[in-house]
């Protein structure tokens, strides 16, 4: 089926009546967009365009009322999407339901079968969801089924994001940003600008009391009046230009793709009716590129956030190209300013001295403070030494902000951790790399590294001067006796003038994360029980030792030396039957780790929990080097295969991060284990235990499994009373008991056991009946 896309366009509109039009839905948007003519005039040069738009901005700046007032301006279809993490592509596209009336399928469309389809929060929704905008964007049409359904003219997708708090987003992916024509920041509006929100937004909401100007066919009138703007070459010269700058410049990682000359070229073209021209100059194309970011390439991850708002000045990649254009060159005469560069420039250089005069220290405000008090003592007793005095205190300070806020400085800032995951207690060493890249030496930099508490204090490097094209290299070490994983960064400059009269910050905004892992033990080595069942060494083993009958046999294969056919077997089969010599073992190992918050005492590095990560990591590495197939489980749903080769860093990883849960049962580490029990051994690492909860961890002995336990007397962590402390004892033997009744081999350990020492314990040996029965006379007396 074939739906019609109001592609054809009449009669073209007078240059009037276009001005007029536009014009009319830009006034309309300004009753609820306050101060934001150039940004709402760009938002409809983008739907003239037929483009999409990208607004990225904090919360409450005004995006989402941006795209829902061009969207009520034009009285057309107009959808709204709030992007969440259940949203499914089905209910973006549409979704074919099956009518048991009919007995057939019917095509419920989606939410993008409008006029304009406003997204919010598009970054919240999964990548999956995401896509299902791609072919609509692109190709102005929805393939659902094997069917395909056109999309009406205008078609316009206007989404918002937020660039900050991006913890459960899922950032835009490329082939997605590329559909953008636009990426636009709204920016805080003035002063006057919230003065009249303030007046006119304070009682009511702008958007009940607005009305249509427009509608979709005067939309589509005008759409076909701007295709007939005609661009010069220069223009589509520039535009390519720029797009190959973009692929060359080493300051983007993905460069623009072959789209974007002809949409570069569009949206500029849309600007010169509001300016009564007809063709799209050199100068309307440099406007056009200092308004919007382009959405097609992208700055490297150490030069801005990934959410971070598109700037307003141009790329180092756009400074370099221009339009070379033949036609008329406006002259200045030789030795004079052009007023709006004067302007422009004095205007720069206020801002300059505003921004320094924001990062006086506490020396330049005394300057400053004793330049007023020598005035107003040279007025009152009218002494001009003294009023020179003052203003020499006055010009020192203001002479440093104008310095200080005038450094333009191009940096690059590299760092490097050695090695990017320590044990607790060890040091790891903080490389930085800062480049000067501009062609300027730069001034005095502080530099300041921020790093949370725990590895501790920030420091504090200077340094004195940086050559253009110069790079310098500082290191520092950081230690942490807590395991956890730690940002580091990011790195702050502070530019200082020579007296420290004026200091202001930069950051970067790169970070890199530190993991400390639990402490690791070497164990000695220890002949486990259960080895020969199937939890050794990963090696072949013969199975013919136990006798003949004992030997593990299969069908005979054309091929098969007739020196190893098993004739009892055959015999007894009536086949014949040819003996396996040799049968892999494979080792398995399952280490188990308690994380019931009630089950463990003490706090700090030295609780009872900080003993119980680091043997388990201590085990986790034994077993994984003596060839066991690993998995480590915990309380908290952490169920990981250390099977790989990177197994051993992502246990430790996991093991890094992992902490106590006050929700956490015992019922819960049996359920996970049983999830994929595959026999083997299981080495589990708890807390104190009441005896109802040992006998549950009766359950793991299922499927031949061979179960040790370090069984942690939390109590003795605690400094008790002498009673409470019985009583803790009995509780712990009791749990003990339980569990060497229902076939666990059990491992106490007391405040100040060492792993090393204890690990030969749960190895081969006699845990059975006169371990038993003497620990029964213990708990029976205590009774």
């Amino acid at each position: 089926m074939t739906q019609q896309t109001w592609d054809e366009v009449g009669g073209l509109l007078p240059h009037d009546e276009f001005r007029a039009a536009s014009d009319a839905i830009v006034s309309n948007i300004e009753q609820v967009i306050e101060g934001k003519t150039a940004t709402v005039r760009l938002a409809l040069a983008v739907l003239l365009a037929e483009g999409h738009l990208l607004i990225e901005d904090v919360p409450g700046v005004g995006k989402t009322k941006l795209a829902k007032a061009l969207a009520r301006s034009i009285d057309c279809s107009v959808r709204r999407i709030q992007f969440t993490p259940d949203l499914l592509p089905s209910d973006v596209t549409g979704v074919s339901v099956y009518n048991q009336e009919t007995h057939d399928f019917e095509f419920r469309p989606g939410a993008v079968f409008a006029n304009l389809v406003v997204g919010d929060e598009i970054n919240r929704a999964s990548p999956k969801t995401q896509s299902a905008l791609l072919e609509c964007m692109e190709e102005r049409q929805v393939t659902v089924d094997g069917v395909t359904y056109q999309l009406q003219t205008p078609f316009m997708v206007i989404a918002t994001q937020n660039p900050i708090e991006m913890e459960g987003t899922y950032p835009l992916p490329e082939a997605q940003r590329d559909r953008f024509t636009a990426r636009i920041a709204m920016g805080y509006p003035d002063v006057g600008a919230e003065l009249a929100m303030l007046d006119a937004h304070g009682k009511v909401d702008p958007l009940a009391g607005l009305r249509a100007v427009s509608d979709a066919d005067t939309v589509r009138q005008l759409i076909g009046h701007v295709r007939q703007v005609h661009v010069a070459d220069a223009v589509k010269q520039y535009a390519i230009d720029l797009v190959t700058a973009t692929r060359e410049s080493p300051d983007l990682r993905l460069g623009a793709s072959p789209g974007p000359p002809s949409s570069c070229c569009a949206p500029p073209a849309r600007w010169p009716p509001w300016r009564a021209a007809t063709t799209c100059s050199p100068t309307t194309c440099r406007c056009w590129r200092c308004r919007c970011w382009r959405t097609g390439s992208s700055p490297p991850p150490t030069r801005s956030s990934p959410g971070a708002p598109p700037t307003r000045s141009s790329p180092s990649w756009c400074t370099g190209c221009h339009c070379r254009t033949t036609g008329t060159v406006r002259r200045t005469t030789p030795g004079r300013r052009h007023p709006a560069t004067a302007a422009r420039r004095t205007s720069r250089g206020g801002r300059d001295v505003r921004d320094g005069l924001r990062g006086l220290t506490t020396r330049g405000r005394s300057f400053l403070a004793a330049a007023v008090a020598a005035g107003v003592s040279a007025g009152i007793l009218g002494e001009k030494d003294l009023l020179r005095v003052a203003v020499l205190l006055a010009i020192l300070p203001l002479l440093a902000a104008l310095y200080v806020g005038r450094s333009r400085y191009k940096l690059a800032c590299t760092r490097s951790l050695e090695p990017p995951r320590v044990p607790a207690g060890a040091s790891a060493r903080v490389m930085l790399r800062l480049q000067n890249l501009s062609r300027l030496p730069t001034g005095t930099l502080l530099l300041e590294d921020r790093l949370p508490y725990a590895l501790g204090s920030r420091p504090r490097v200077v340094l004195e001067r940086l050559g253009a094209h110069q790079a310098s290299s500082v290191a520092y070490t950081v230690r942490a006796d807590v395991r956890g994983r730690y940002e580091v960064g990011p790195l702050v400059v502070r530019l200082t003038d020579p007296f420290g009269l004026c200091e202001l910050s930069r950051a970067f905004p790169s970070t890199d994360r530190l993991t400390v892992i639990p402490q690791v033990t070497p164990l000695p080595p220890v002949r486990l029980p259960g080895e020969y069942a199937g939890s050794g060494d990963s090696r072949a083993r013969s199975v013919a030792v136990h006798g003949e009958d004992d030997a593990a046999t299969r069908e005979y294969r054309r091929g098969d030396d007739l020196r190893r056919v098993h004739w009892k077997s055959t015999a007894r089969t009536g086949e014949l039957m040819v003996r396996r010599e040799e049968q892999p073992w494979e080792s398995r190992a399952t280490v188990l780790l308690d994380t019931r918050a009630f089950g463990h005492q003490g706090e700090g590095p030295t609780a009872s929990f900080e003993w119980a990560v680091s043997a388990a990591a201590s085990v986790a590495v034994h077993l994984r080097q003596a060839g066991y197939k690993l998995r480590l489980v915990t309380g908290s749903g952490t169920d990981v295969d250390a099977t790989e080769a990177a197994g051993e860093g992502l246990l430790l990883d996991h093991l890094a991060e992992v902490h106590l849960d006050q929700r956490v049962e015992i019922t819960d580490l049996v359920q996970r284990v049983r999830q994929r029990a595959d026999g083997g051994l299981i080495i589990a690492l708890l807390g104190s235990l009441s005896t109802a909860e040992a006998e549950l961890l009766a359950g793991l002995r299922g499927n031949g499994a061979t179960c040790v336990a370090f069984l942690l007397d939390s109590a003795a962590w605690l400094n008790l009373p002498a009673k409470a402390r019985v009583e803790a004892d009995q509780a712990h033997d009791a749990a003990a008991l339980a569990l060497l009744q229902s076939g666990w081999r059990v491992v106490g350990v007391d405040h100040g056991g060492r792993l090393p020492a204890l690990w030969p314990q749960a190895g081969r040996g006699s845990q059975g009946f006169a371990l038993r029965a003497a620990m029964a006379e213990t708990v029976a007396g205590a009774r």
